[in-house]
């Protein structure tokens, strides 16, 4: 929930980043969250065979939230192209050619 909060303020936080797209990353992380509540009910409960359904419903979600993060990341991704935000501006000139 914090990594969530931490993205949903990021305009905020770093006003110079912030495209709308990383909103949607907080949503994508969304059903990783349920998955996590998920695990934990189904110990709770001693791993009993009558909440064993929990094991199949974590594993959708887990699933479905690793594909909405990459969606998302993918999204922030093609947002911020021209931007110059490319993590490969950020290192110095002879490792960006490779040479290093």
């Amino acid at each position: 929930l914090m990594a969530m909060d931490l993205v949903w303020e990021l305009p905020t936080i770093a006003p110079s980043t912030f495209v709308p797209q990383w909103r949607g990353l907080t949503w994508a992380m969304l059903p990783l969250h349920s998955s996590g509540l998920m695990a934990c009910t189904f110990h709770i409960f001693y791993n009993a065979p009558s909440v064993g359904f929990l094991v199949v419903m974590q594993a959708a979600t887990t699933a479905l939230g690793n594909a909405l993060c990459a969606a998302a990341a993918y999204r922030i991704h093609r947002a911020t192209l021209g931007q110059g935000a490319s993590p490969a501006a950020a290192l110095p000139a002879e490792e960006r050619s490779g040479s290093g």
